[in-house]
């Protein structure tokens, strides 16, 4: 699949893979976030783009686009001017919006998600997510925040991403077929299920290492145990994003 990003101003903004690695994920206990594997499998989803100058952000709770304030560091003040309205108020209601000026281009059929960076935090602002039919759209987007709490700080650091997307296949989500179902309608199901919750309830006796081997499973594509098979071929132990070339 080829995604395309049309420039209205090259180089407004840096994109680049998603990286795996969280500042709070390093600070916990021993790095044990690593260990979870669909979290570190969603970290690397899409690309982001990145604040090319810090400022701080300010809401007063009112509903006019004047009720929020952007203050742009000092000494980045060279690189804002350079990027004009990458940074405003746009819609009022306490919404700040980065305006990067790119146009993306899917295959027929694909819309690009956008939403905020994946498991990174922001006390104080929310990112807004949203889908976009970019097989067809002729136009730009924005990447909005909601700040959500009215006279506090809000800040955006040079370098840090503001924004994140990827390719989504339309009418995904449309064409399930949901269903409820017993666990006990399907046997190999249920007898993996219940050997692993088993020893589960043995983790605060199991040691450091015996524990962190039956909870590599899921890293590996592995059952819990042998009769109920293994994972499907194209289970991902990592996911390598390319970056955008001209």
């Amino acid at each position: 699949m080829e995604l395309i990003c049309y420039e209205v101003f090259p180089g407004r903004v840096e994109l680049r893979p998603a990286p795996r690695r969280r500042e709070w994920m390093d600070e916990t206990r021993e790095k044990m976030a690593y260990h979870c594997l669909p979290l570190v499998i969603a970290n690397l989803h899409g690309w982001e783009m990145v604040c090319p100058f810090g400022f701080t952000a300010r809401w007063n709770g009112g509903a006019r686009m004047a009720d929020l304030t952007i203050a742009i560091d000092e000494a980045d003040a060279a690189e804002a001017a350079a990027r004009p309205e990458l940074v405003l108020s746009n819609f009022g209601s306490g919404i700040l919006s980065f305006n990067p000026q790119i146009v993306l281009r899917t295959p027929p059929g694909v819309n690009t998600w956008l939403m905020g960076p994946v498991n990174l935090f922001k006390d104080g602002v929310q990112a807004l997510s949203a889908s976009i039919e970019t097989d067809w759209m002729p136009f730009t987007f924005s990447m909005n925040w909601k700040l959500t709490r009215p006279g506090a700080d809000i800040r955006f650091e040079k370098g840090e991403p503001f924004g994140l997307f990827f390719p989504v296949q339309r009418g995904a989500v449309a064409g399930v077929e949901p269903r409820l179902a017993s666990i006990k309608d399907e046997p190999g199901l249920e007898e993996a299920f219940a050997w692993g919750n088993a020893r589960r309830r043995l983790d605060t006796v199991l040691a450091e290492k015996e524990r962190d081997s039956y909870q590599r499973w899921y890293t590996l594509g592995e059952r819990p145990r042998p009769s109920t098979g293994q994972a499907p071929p194209d289970h991902e132990v990592n996911l390598v994003v390319r970056p955008f070339r001209k």
